[in-house]
């Protein structure tokens, strides 16, 4: 008798969990965006300032890979890849999820290196919905309501 019942019991939950009758999940997407000045507040990435990093070897490491800048026209050929969008980079597209949080690294063709970390997860109950973006440039918050983040050169 005692099995009967824990048998019952195991087949209800089973199917009242109908996975049609289930919210869907609410998830975003995002790539992180890279504004490159120097001191002055000029915009490293424009083809017309004198000076500009266009032509200059920069890289991104991430999970283990590294990825080359590419330009506009190659933009979106994959889902990760470090591209010149015109007047800012964009690294990645990421899917909100479980990691808490990511970091990348950014190399200069100057020597140096920046380190970004960010956080992208969306969260539901009910009708609300919340989406938490958080971004640190070496360390610092910089922001904790976007993925974008000024780097001074």
């Amino acid at each position: 008798m005692k099995k009967m019942i824990i048998a019952m019991l195991a087949m209800t939950l089973f199917v009242s969990c109908d996975p049609n009758s289930m919210p869907p999940p609410f998830i975003v997407w995002g790539p992180v965006y890279i504004f490159v000045e120097n001191e002055a507040g000029d915009n490293l990435l424009d083809p017309a300032f004198d000076g500009n990093i266009l032509d200059d070897d920069i890289t991104v490491e991430y999970d283990g890979e590294t990825f080359a800048m590419e330009y506009e026209g190659n933009i979106k050929t994959d889902m990760f890849g470090l591209y010149n969008m015109g007047d800012h980079l964009e690294f990645g597209l990421f899917k909100s999820g479980y990691k808490p949080s990511r970091t990348f690294t950014i190399n200069w063709s100057d020597g140096t290196s920046d380190d970004i970390t960010f956080e992208l997860y969306a969260n539901k109950w009910g009708d609300n919905k919340e989406v938490v973006q958080k971004i640190w440039l070496n360390g610092e918050l910089l922001s904790d309501d976007s993925l974008a983040v000024t780097i001074v050169k």
